[in-house]
């Protein structure tokens, strides 16, 4: 099958059913697993981004507006990985992830629209490159971070539903609140996207066939 026949046949179910196969893959009986690794309940192995971590300067070449988008969307995932922590840190004194979200229809965000599609294709292109990709293990689930060419990703995966942001370089502080687009197609091309990118993720962490291409010591610094 193709690239193309994959993407217009892919379903959420097939999604869900590739990361699953490849969490039972992972023959870690017994293991002690590596610096930067460890295992989040029904997802599998990743990457772990450890509360302080730091990654060197990011990507040469970014616009400042790049930049702004990043840094803010890494600021969102702390504030949504270590919830209560936020106030003291960022001193906004309020809530700031629901005050920075904004709902916008996907049909109506081109950029939204991009991530969509791009989203599982910038994951393994940069899951190797430390920072370029944030997996937080907040005990009920995870909270991922993926930086794209123009867009950040940012989604909470736990028993409770997945909660997707979509940040822009258009943007000063905007959230683009997709997870409450209510097309039935846009909801399962969202979840689809994210299974796609937990997959992906997957892949460079213990059990993965990507594992020996990831750098060591992603741990705390």
């Amino acid at each position: 099958m193709s690239e193309a026949e994959r993407a217009a046949a892919w379903t959420v179910e097939d999604a869900v059913t590739r990361l699953s196969d490849a969490m039972a893959s992972a023959d870690v009986a017994g293991a002690q697993a590596p610096a930067g690794h460890g295992y989040i309940a029904g997802l599998g192995w990743f990457r772990v981004w450890r509360r302080g971590q730091r990654v060197g300067a990011p990507p040469a070449g970014l616009s400042a507006d790049a930049l702004s988008r990043r840094r803010f969307a890494e600021r969102l995932a702390d504030t949504l990985a270590y919830p209560g922590e936020d106030v003291a840190r960022y001193g906004h004194g309020g809530d700031l992830f629901g005050a920075c979200s904004e709902f916008v229809p996907v049909a109506a965000s081109p950029v939204a629209q991009r991530v969509i599609a791009d989203a599982e294709a910038v994951t393994e292109r940069v899951a190797v490159v430390e920072g370029e990709t944030r997996v937080y293990d907040t005990g009920a689930g995870a909270v991922v971070l993926v930086h794209g060419p123009d867009w950040s990703l940012l989604f909470e995966h736990d028993s409770f539903g997945v909660t997707i942001r979509v940040c822009g370089d258009e943007w000063d502080e905007v959230a683009l609140a997709v997870d409450e687009d209510p097309d039935p197609q846009v909801q399962s091309q969202l979840l689809t996207m994210v299974y796609d990118v937990l997959f992906q993720l997957q892949r460079v962490s213990v059990g993965g066939d990507r594992f020996a291409e990831a750098a060591s010591g992603s741990g705390d610094r």
